[in-house]
């Protein structure tokens, strides 16, 4: 059974796309990962977008022939990762009882795709929407965003205003590598890769939402180079709303390269589940060289 869109007042509205470089379990689109059904085959799909949480099956709904849809990659997806690399043109939707496809034209690749970090910073800085904000979340699907997130990300790929710093291509990798590898901030570590059960709305999204050994979840706040005090504040916030919605303890852990006395001190406070506000963990970076 096909259901019919609900009509817009507005011509054209924007929606943000969430793909990762796992194994695609739909076996017709004839690709190995989920990114290269929109980027190589020109069609997004989910199953079950009725029952999926967030709003996913209403969002599915408003989206309307001529819409457009920013792509953003996660941090395995090598060519592309951490990034909004590509925007694509709604041609037609289908939504059935089993899943609701969307196929796309008119493809354009980011001259310089926008980073997680600057998608980060701008969100903040209100430029673009709080819905942007959802890039690089644990088990993120779809959504509207703001008409205005579209012209920000384009304008800024094409006059080349991002600034690829160390930093920012440091702290990317970090995530990336700390993804892959959450034993590495704390042995027994594991990845919560679904976190909308434990996440109230409203509440952002920390960088990693882990479980230690011992079952605890773990809200972790990755910085490039030096922590500042706001990073603090940040951890201890997402450690507030995950409690709110599990009524469980909850740790908070900041990666940095470094940290400033205030958040030393900071850190040190003991919360009302007798644990610390957070628990400081520095990174260093090695290089090995090989020949090739």
């Amino acid at each position: 059974m096909h259901v019919t869109n609900i009509q817009r007042a507005t011509p054209m509205a924007v929606f943000l796309v969430q793909v990762s470089g796992g194994e695609s379990t739909h076996k017709k689109t004839g690709v190995k990962s989920w990114w290269q059904e929109p980027i190589e085959k020109g069609v997004y799909i989910n199953y079950d977008w009725r029952t999926r949480p967030r709003g996913v099956g209403d969002t599915w709904k408003r989206i309307q022939e001529g819409d457009r849809l920013l792509i953003y990659c996660t941090a395995d997806v090598q060519s592309f990762s951490q990034m909004v690399s590509h925007v694509f043109t709604v041609k037609k939707v289908e939504l059935s009882d089993e899943k609701a496809v969307a196929y796309l034209a008119d493809k354009i690749e980011l001259k310089l795709g926008m980073p997680l970090d600057i998608i980060r910073e701008k969100t903040e800085s209100g430029e673009l929407s709080e819905g942007m904000a959802m890039c690089g979340g644990q088990g993120f699907n779809i959504r509207q965003v703001e008409d205005s997130d579209l012209d920000v990300i384009m304008k800024w790929s094409e006059s080349g205003m991002a600034k690829q710093s160390i930093e920012v291509s440091r702290e990317s990798d970090l995530r990336r590598y700390l993804t892959e590898h959450p034993e590495r901030i704390e042995r027994g570590m594991t990845l919560v890769s679904d976190f909308q059960e434990i996440l109230p709305e409203g509440a952002g999204i920390p960088d990693l939402i882990c479980r230690d050994e011992k079952g605890k979840y773990v809200a972790v706040e990755l910085k490039a180079g030096q922590a500042e005090y706001d990073a603090l504040g940040q951890v201890v916030s997402y450690k507030g709303a995950i409690i709110s919605k599990t009524k469980s303890n909850v740790r908070g852990i900041i990666v940095a390269s470094g940290f400033d006395d205030k958040i030393r001190f900071g850190a040190q406070i003991i919360d009302s589940q007798g644990l610390r506000l957070a628990e400081l963990k520095k990174y260093s970076m090695n290089f090995d060289l090989e020949d090739v």
